[in-house]
This record gives C-alpha cells, structure tokens and sequence, in this order.
C-alpha cells in the first residue's frame, strides 16, 4: 500500500497468486482527503505555554496583552517574565 502524504493520491495494491508460478497485481486508486493546515489556537490567561515561549507578548481573544512567563499566560504588566529551570541552571 502506498500513500502519499501531502497529495491526494491513496494507492491501494493487492496481489492475488493464480496457479503456482502466475501472480496478477491490481491497482485502484483512491480519492485521499486533502492535507489541511491546522489552526493554532490563540492563548488565553491561565493557558499553559512551553519554555521556548517564555518571554513571548501576544494578545488573549479578549484583546488584554499578555505574556508567557513561567509556563503560564499571564496578564503583562511589564514584568521580566521567569523561567526557573533556565535561571537554576545559570547560577
């Protein structure tokens, strides 16, 4: 079987013995769903966040600025937004 993961093209193969030395292959092609982009959802207050986001200022759906500190959206009111794992590592 053979599928093509960015196409549209699903290849379905199936391999049938007749007899001890004769082998007929047949193919059908198949209408595959097409590759959609998935959406990113928009952070909101209290949403967790992953260390490489740390430091990073969006806005929350409710349009109140804010930013990912210490693994967690919060309100940014101008703070220096903490990673403790990294500020333990550097001391």
């Amino acid at each position: 079987m053979s599928l093509k993961t960015r196409g549209t093209l699903l290849l379905v193969a199936a391999c049938t013995t007749i007899g001890a030395s004769t082998a007929v292959i047949t193919a059908t092609p198949v209408q595959a769903a097409p590759f959609v982009q998935p959406v990113a959802a928009q952070p909101s207050v209290g949403d967790p966040c992953i260390g490489a986001e740390i430091g990073r200022r969006t806005t929350d759906p409710e349009g109140r600025n804010i930013v990912c500190d210490n693994y967690r959206w919060a309100i940014d009111v101008g703070q220096r937004p903490r990673h403790p794992w990294v500020d333990d590592q550097t001391q």
